[in-house]
């Protein structure tokens, strides 16, 4: 049986609830990563609203040879979603996926002990060019990473713009997906899921995109085909 290591923010999340009345529930309905445990041995760190500092540290802690020998990740295809760069593994967490709001920190919107410190790192630090050369590292790093793996998956949730503004060399057996999630999520019900509220769309797709992702990732896995975006579709309103 494949391993498959997996490393992300919600888009790849195994502790996704659905909202019924006033209760939640595990979800019921196909989904990619239920799929992907069924069939390989999955390894899957991704916590939602994390970013993608906080999975690079789960990734090196996993990687280090006192915890896992190298050898046993070269039968590994690893999948990568990079989360908001902007979403920084501070300390003062009491979960990883606080960093998701630390815009909401950043002006108060949401009282936290990190407020003051948010504030300023978006004014005077978080700029365009700081951006720029985190998406670079990332990048640069999970490729150097590819020669432990069999094969790895690097895939952005938004941002993607950055990596057409820089030159990086790239591994035969690492693969770049250009098109972000962010937008494939929007393709899937024909508008953002930010300012919509909670999205109760397990991993941000319904189950047309669900089966997508699988066969496209399933497909990446056992023939190092590399993942058409094309195919994801649009699969009908929220609100539906």
């Amino acid at each position: 049986m494949d391993k498959v290591a997996i490393f992300g923010d919600s888009f790849a999340s195994p502790d996704w609830m659905v909202e019924h009345g006033d209760v939640w529930a595990e979800v019921e309905d196909f989904t990619w990563l239920k799929e992907l445990n069924e069939n390989y041995d999955v390894y899957n760190q991704a916590v939602a609203g994390s970013g993608p500092m906080y999975s690079l540290k789960k990734l090196r802690h996993w990687l280090h040879p006192q915890i896992n020998d190298l050898k046993h990740c070269y039968d590994t295809s690893l999948i990568f979603i990079c989360s908001d760069v902007c979403r920084l593994d501070l300390s003062c967490y009491k979960a990883p996926g606080e960093a998701v709001h630390i815009f909401d920190h950043a002006d108060g919107s949401r009282r936290h002990v990190s407020n003051s410190f948010a504030k300023h790192a978006v004014q005077w630090y978080m700029d365009i060019d700081w951006q720029i050369n985190q998406s670079c590292m990332y990048y640069s790093i999970l490729n150097n990473y590819a020669q432990y793996f069999k094969r790895v998956l690097f895939w952005p949730i938004g941002g993607a713009k950055f990596f057409e503004l820089i030159p990086l060399s790239q591994n035969d057996n690492f693969y770049f997906v250009s098109e972000e999630l962010n937008d494939l999520t929007i393709r899937d019900c024909g508008e953002s899921m930010y300012g919509q509220g909670a999205d109760w769309r397990p991993n941000h797709f319904q189950e047309p995109n669900h089966r997508v992702m699988y066969k496209q990732l399933s497909n990446w896995i056992e023939n190092d085909t590399p993942v058409d975006t094309s195919k994801f579709i649009y699969a009908g309103p929220l609100n539906a």
